[in-house]
């Protein structure tokens, strides 16, 4: 998928932690995994009154 991605030219982020596995076994790949997930679904899915009330002064 991150080729095809890459190859389109679209913006993506790929993680793959050095000895990682596909069931994100190792809870700091877990937590680098969910990190990443959450910041993806709060710039996708957050309203832009809900981004703006959030944003650092």
């Amino acid at each position: 998928m991150a080729r095809a991605l890459q190859r389109a030219g679209k913006a993506h982020r790929h993680i793959e932690p050095e000895g990682g596995d596909h069931a994100l076994s190792r809870y700091a790949h877990r937590l680098e995994f969910l990190q990443a997930l959450e910041a993806f679904l709060d710039e996708h899915l957050s309203s832009p009154a809900a981004a703006a009330q959030s944003a650092p002064r």
